[in-house]
């Protein structure tokens, strides 16, 4: 994927076979006319526009998309905040054939309801994994936690409660 910078990106699907891909939105970006600069979150260390294969600093909002998968060839999407949050993203497919899928994402400002030991410096994302804050294994699940009948954190509970996660079936 390039980068872009817009509200709205397209993604036209003439790849074969499988891609897995994801694409992450930045906060407060400075390039100059050769591309060199940086944003506040989901910069990438390349230090240019383009990433280079690199994945963003996280914490950041993810839309992750798995293109010919499976033997129906059924292209997959949705947006994640396991590995954080920065921006509402909303992931939403047009003109498909298959039938119909629905939009997936999170619209909430989650830096608003951001507890503060999950927040980064300047407020501008937040870490959704307690256990990446804390290291304590009642948030990594590990240890005397790992069980099903293991809670989920408060934490854990806000993210969930604020995101509504569904993986539907794009149309190829």
């Amino acid at each position: 994927m390039t980068s872009f910078s817009s509200s709205t990106c397209i993604i036209v699907h003439i790849c074969h076979p499988l891609l897995l891909s994801s694409a992450s939105a930045r906060t407060d970006y400075k390039f100059d006319d050769l591309g060199n600069g940086t944003c506040a979150t989901s910069d990438y260390s390349s230090g240019g526009i383009n990433c280079g294969g690199i994945g963003a600093t996280l914490p950041a909002t993810l839309a992750k998309f798995t293109l010919d998968s499976g033997r129906a060839l059924q292209d997959y999407y949705d947006v994640s905040l396991i590995d954080g949050y920065n921006l509402p993203m909303m992931v939403e497919a047009k003109k498909g054939s298959l039938g119909s899928c629905m939009a997936t994402g999170c619209m909430a400002d989650l830096n608003q309801r951001c507890p503060s030991e999950l927040r980064i410096d300047g407020g501008d994302a937040c870490k959704s994994v307690a256990c990446d804050a804390f290291g304590k294994p009642k948030y990594c699940f590990n240890g005397a936690y790992d069980s099903p009948t293991c809670k989920p954190s408060v934490y854990a509970q806000m993210f969930k409660s604020a995101l509504k996660v569904r993986e539907e079936a794009l149309d190829s």
